[in-house]
């Protein structure tokens, strides 16, 4: 199960300022919040309790209660290794309207460029290959030169960054590069992290892999990553017909 800073990291982008208000205090103090009523937390944040309940319909909630039953759960390295729990936990996190809303710029954008480095190349080289088959305008790149040239020679285009971390120096300087030329970015990351890249996105999707290492080797599963893009593929498909 998805912990309450998973679920908000997730959401972020669609909260208000006192929502995000309400969820950075329950961060804050969260042994406290777990037995703490809904009245309680509403004075507490100076809000009225029906703002705590909307508040917990937009993270998919199902009440109060459960928030605070999601403020015990935590992701664990044993966990991480698991399948199923990856799956489950990523189709948790697809955003249909915020799809639909990522095909309508694929749609009418010149070029759409995945950008991805390392083993996350993979995946963006697939997701270009395929999208190609639907809209015929995409183009991939590595975190190099490849991609200022592209951003500094055309116009209408949609960039869509691909990290599980999303807090790496180049990556990030490219994302800044990117929103300083008004380009819509569109980013895919770990909901694991609070992604730095993630808040810079005009519109973030996430999918659930933590990091895993062992010997020095990063073996995150990439597989929680092809599930969001799939979805999304799909939905450019069904568009088409």
């Amino acid at each position: 199960m998805l912990s309450f800073k998973e679920v908000y990291q997730a959401h972020e982008d669609e909260l208000t300022d006192s929502e995000e208000y309400i969820c950075d205090y329950i961060l804050a103090h969260s042994s406290q919040v777990k037995n703490m009523s809904i009245t309680c937390l509403a004075s507490n944040t100076s809000v009225v309790p029906n703002t705590i309940t909307r508040l917990c319909k937009k993270l998919n909630y199902k009440g109060y209660t459960e928030l605070k039953y999601n403020l015990d759960t935590f992701s664990e390295d044993s966990q991480a290794l698991s399948q199923r729990i990856l799956f489950e936990n990523t189709v948790k996190l697809i955003n249909k309207k915020k799809e639909v809303q990522i095909i309508n710029l694929f749609s009418k954008a010149k070029k759409v460029v995945f950008c991805a480095s390392g083993e996350t190349g993979n995946v963006g080289r697939y997701f270009t290959y395929a999208f190609n088959a639907v809209y015929n305008n995409s183009v991939f790149c590595s975190y190099t030169e490849e991609i200022w040239d592209i951003l500094n020679h055309y116009s209408n285009l949609i960039v869509c960054m691909l990290s599980f971390s999303g807090d790496s120096e180049q990556t990030l300087k490219i994302a800044k590069l990117v929103k300083e030329k008004n380009i819509k970015l569109i980013t895919v990351s770990d909901v694991s992290h609070f992604s730095p890249l993630a808040k810079m996105a005009d519109i973030p999707l996430f999918c659930y892999s933590p990091n895993i290492f062992y010997k020095g080797y990063n073996l995150t599963n990439k597989m929680p990553m092809f599930v969001v893009l799939n979805s999304l593929l799909e939905q450019a498909i069904n568009y088409q017909k």
